[in-house]
């Protein structure tokens, strides 16, 4: 079958190749691979093998065309300057691939749809703007414990990726995709990404809040287009979201009265679930402390090492995403079948190792074993707990 340049393209980026390098690794040009790419021309058999050997691609993977049509509007990206133009583009791949297999589900499932309150008026502040989503998915000002759920729940995609440990070494902590879906609504999707590495409930809460942010605020700017400073801009208008979002402005004001010292904060942090470092800032823009108080504060958080880990991080209990492996489980709990799966993906051009899927939908690794029909049948047998017991009352 013919190989499809932009499947080429995508599979290089997700293995995190550029160009030259994958050309040196086929024993080839830089020129006949862009070749491929651009559909040009074809490579030889023996040339195409050792494509899906170095990118440990399926043959679908790279010959069956894309079944939905999609466009990338906007992704805003929250990374360091060293985060390059390969790891953002790798990202970014990987996002689209999880919103073809969101969509892929969507023939099989009711899942949520998109639930964002209309007409946000831009004279709105940044404040009223967050009061009014909390109002629009009633969750009045109590504190959110799992905001990935509430995500979810509204119809906005979720997952989380593992650093690399191969090429790549990612630098960027989160960010948000938008998308429009090419049918006859021209629907938009959202996708937000978190970054595995980030292991405080705390921190990550606040950086989806964020990535949120930009949902409500930004979505009809073009974030690639905008100069350094504007993205600067548009970034710190998240971080307020996320302040405002996270904790509610007369709630957290009332929550301030019994804090004195920076150890009174760590109450707070197991109520709200936000880091006390975005909790001083909060109380420093609420005017709730002084300029000179919050700089007293962070110079004792500084003192105590806080910035790399505070008092929780290792007890507040941290979540994953969830929909991706509740939606399969009920599709293979009635009837659906890994083989059925693979194949089906394979159809709608999406054909991934299954290895692959479960680290672009958070599903853990061997989540597909256990349903699995090639493996081994083990069963306990009848009054195991019975036998149990009775060797330790022997003993």
């Amino acid at each position: 079958m013919k190989i499809i340049g932009e499947k080429l393209k995508a599979a290089r980026i997700l293995a995190g190749y550029t160009m030259t390098e994958l050309a040196d690794n086929l024993g080839i040009t830089k020129q006949a691979l862009s070749q491929y790419e651009n559909n040009d021309i074809e490579p030889r058999f023996d040339i195409y093998l050792k494509i899906l050997k170095v990118l440990k691609c399926k043959n679908d993977f790279l010959t069956v065309p894309y079944a939905n049509s999609m466009k990338i509007k906007n992704t805003f990206f929250r990374a360091s300057a060293a985060a390059d133009a390969i790891e953002r583009k790798n990202q970014e791949v990987k996002t689209s691939l999880v919103i073809d297999l969101y969509e892929f589900l969507l023939e099989y499932l009711e899942l949520p749809k998109l639930n964002l309150p209309p007409n946000l008026s831009d004279d709105m502040s940044i404040e009223e703007k967050a009061n009014k989503l909390r109002e629009f998915w009633n969750l009045s000002n109590k504190p959110i414990k799992n905001i990935i759920n509430v995500l979810e729940h509204n119809g906005i995609i979720v997952s989380s990726f593992n650093p690399s440990e191969g090429k790549l070494k990612y630098r960027i902590d989160g960010y948000t995709q938008q998308v429009k879906i090419k049918n006859d609504k021209n629907e938009f999707l959202f996708c937000i990404i978190v970054e595995n590495k980030i292991d405080s409930w705390a921190r990550k809460t606040f950086s989806l809040a964020h990535e949120l942010g930009h949902i409500i605020l930004h979505s009809s700017d073009n974030y690639s287009e905008l100069s350094k400073s504007e993205q600067n801009r548009l970034e710190n208008e998240a971080n307020l979201f996320a302040s405002a979002f996270l904790l509610p402005r007369d709630e957290f004001i009332n929550d301030m009265k019994t804090v004195k010292y920076l150890n009174d904060f760590v109450k707070l942090k197991q109520k709200w679930f936000v880091s006390i470092g975005a909790m001083l800032i909060r109380a420093k823009q609420l005017g709730i402390i002084s300029n000179d108080e919050y700089l007293r504060y962070i110079k004792n958080y500084s003192y105590h090492k806080y910035r790399k880990n505070e008092p929780l991080d290792n007890i507040i209990q941290v979540y994953q995403p969830s929909l991706f492996k509740y939606s399969l489980e009920m599709l293979f709990e009635n009837g659906y079948t890994i083989d059925e799966f693979e194949n089906d993906l394979s159809v709608h051009g999406i054909g991934l190792p299954l290895n692959q899927i479960e680290e672009l939908l958070c599903l853990g690794y061997g989540f597909f074993d256990k349903y699995d029909k090639n493996r081994p049948v083990i069963k306990i047998k009848m009054g195991l707990n019975d036998q149990k017991k009775g060797r330790l009352l022997k003993e």
